[in-house]
């Protein structure tokens, strides 16, 4: 029987200052997606060859000549020097057009769950619970010297008041 009630007290004490702990995990799922096109368009147009039709018989002496394409943004000049010679020049604007184009899209989906954690601590509770014990204890103690005194003081206050009631009989 003794052997039960120290194990049993033996129990109760380790549940006491066990602690209680819960914690919870944070999981994070993150499926977002980034995609990034990149699209490149290039153009380009060689220079064009350009005709000029002049009358034969006749003859230019220091001059220039420009003829322009409006179409193909060419430009013939033609230069007639003092003796009647002509040069001609052909220039032409080649076109060279390069677009670059990028898109990036994100595409945010995340799931999260967070952790926490709590933790009971009964030491705690325990201390709480012994200040609460000297506490009324000591109560107790002022208590238990105050009715002492309070007794030992009666035997004296009933005498006076019996003494009191006695000479106010023997006045009367």
């Amino acid at each position: 029987m003794q052997l039960k009630k120290s194990f049993l007290a033996f129990l109760s004490v380790a549940l006491l200052l066990s602690g209680c702990k819960v914690s919870k995990d944070l999981k994070t799922d993150d499926k977002s997606k980034t995609t990034t096109e990149t699209e490149r368009k290039e153009t380009t147009r060689a220079g064009d060859t350009v005709t000029v039709v002049r009358p034969f018989n006749v003859r230019y002496k220091d001059t220039t000549i420009y003829t322009y394409s409006y179409e193909t943004k060419s430009m013939i000049r033609e230069i007639y020097d003092k003796d009647g010679n002509q040069r001609v020049d052909c220039i032409t604007d080649e076109i060279r057009e390069l677009i670059e184009t990028q898109k990036q899209m994100i595409e945010n989906d995340i799931k999260s769950r967070e952790q926490r954690e709590s933790e009971f601590n009964p030491a705690s509770l325990i201390w709480a619970i012994a200040g609460l014990a000297v506490v009324v204890l000591f109560m107790g103690i002022v208590g238990f010297v105050l009715i002492t005194r309070i007794q030992k003081s009666i035997p004296g206050i009933v005498a006076e008041s019996v003494k009191s009631i006695v000479s106010e009989t023997n006045r009367n």
